[in-house]
């Protein structure tokens, strides 16, 4: 439609559960395989940069909390590495969900769909894997759920030194946003 935007919206019957890793690994590998023939020029690049100075400074109406500066730096070294990691991923560029994590995907009676695309855009296919490798190493999420996912997906663990500007790009975010 020329000038706005489309939705379309289908009701969906929801089951009781979760997705399995595999099942999310599967999911995301299928949104990304269903752009790789490219992307439209209008859609969005992927920025999770973009709103952390906007979050940091709402802490700073108050007195800033301990770290606030230290928070700004990295904010300022991960922008300069950005580009080199979107451009530099090894699973290539796609359309990508954006906060692709169990919370924002629901099991139907057709499989697992997923939810709350807001933040869908153009970028590394590795950051939506990235959600995943971070709820083990920070939130204690068993490890043999990542590798069901990135089977699930069919990719191996990505190389740490490749992925740490994602990842580090993606904490950041959360701590921001908290």
């Amino acid at each position: 439609m020329p000038g706005g935007a489309v939705t379309l919206w289908r009701r969906l019957n929801i089951i009781a559960g979760s997705p399995a890793p595999g099942q999310m690994g599967r999911l995301a590998r299928r949104l990304h395989d269903a752009c790789a023939e490219g992307l439209p020029a209008e859609t969005p690049d992927l920025d999770p940069l973009r709103p952390v100075p906007i979050w940091l400074d709402r802490s700073s109406a108050l007195p800033p909390p301990p770290g606030i500066e230290e928070l700004r730096r990295r904010l300022d070294l991960l922008r300069e590495r950005w580009d080199e990691a979107v451009t530099g991923d090894p699973l290539g560029t796609s359309l990508v969900h954006g906060d692709f994590h169990l919370d924002n995907v629901v099991l139907t009676e057709r499989g697992p769909v997923m939810l709350d695309l807001e933040t869908a855009g153009r970028g590394p296919a590795s950051w939506d894997l990235i959600a995943q490798e971070v709820a083990v190493r920070r939130y204690g999420a068993p490890p043999a759920d990542y590798r069901e996912f990135l089977a699930g997906y069919g990719a191996e663990p990505p190389d740490r030194k490749a992925s740490a500007v994602l990842r580090q790009a993606y904490e950041l975010h959360l701590v921001a946003w908290a």
